[in-house]
């Protein structure tokens, strides 16, 4: 399992995702494989990471890395082409419908406005139908977890989200910036791990602006 959180402040973007790889024996039972997986990668045009089913999510991302993206239609059309693989795959109906419901992408990239700045875009890539593309707003974020009161660490994570306007973006704000919104991250990945063993409270976390 991968706990992923993405936060658009305006003038920049975190990404964050725990380290832990886990082999799901059961409902019930699993296996630690790792706690020092890198899962967020550089795609050269922003960074990606992901949850869901390994071999699936690792194709988009070499994907990726591998092709000269010009517009997000191309991801979209090739999670619906990787899906579509999967569905003929002789692996069971259910588990096929199983990791297509539950495998998530989460990445950035830029765009240019109408006074042509460029600025940051938070994005998630999610089915289970035909793959779409929704946005990230700016002053929010996604999180995908799951915990026993995972709807009110929610709430209250997105109630002290405090974005940094362009206007005020320089080296030392954004370390301010950043150092605050990462204690967040901290606490909130340790809250998640102590519901949830899957997840690690240690975590990986990159800026994008």
């Amino acid at each position: 399992m991968t706990m992923l959180v993405g936060i658009h402040l305006d003038s920049y973007i975190i990404l964050a995702a725990d380290k832990r790889d886990v082999l799901l024996l059961d409902d019930n039972r699993h296996e630690v494989l790792s706690d020092e997986v890198e899962k967020i990668i550089d795609w050269g045009n922003g960074f990606i990471t992901a949850s869901g089913y390994v071999p699936f999510i690792h194709e988009l991302k070499l994907f990726l890395q591998e092709e000269e993206i010009i517009n997000t239609n191309q991801i979209i059309e090739y999670a619906n082409y990787l899906k579509d693989e999967l569905m003929a795959s002789p692996m069971p109906y259910t588990h096929k419908e199983f990791w297509i419901k539950t495998s998530n992408w989460m990445f950035t990239y830029t765009t240019e406005n109408e006074q042509n700045e460029t600025i940051p875009r938070l994005a998630i890539l999610t089915g289970p139908e035909d793959y779409k593309i929704a946005i990230v707003e700016k002053g929010s974020a996604q999180i995908w977890a799951k915990a026993d009161d995972m709807e009110e660490l929610k709430k209250d994570f997105l109630s002290n989200i405090t974005p940094l306007k362009f206007n005020d973006f320089n080296k030392h704000n954004l370390e301010e910036n950043f150092s605050y919104h990462k204690s967040l991250l901290q606490k909130l990945f340790i809250k998640v791990s102590e519901s949830d063993p899957t997840f690690s409270p240690d975590f990986s976390c990159v800026v994008y602006a």
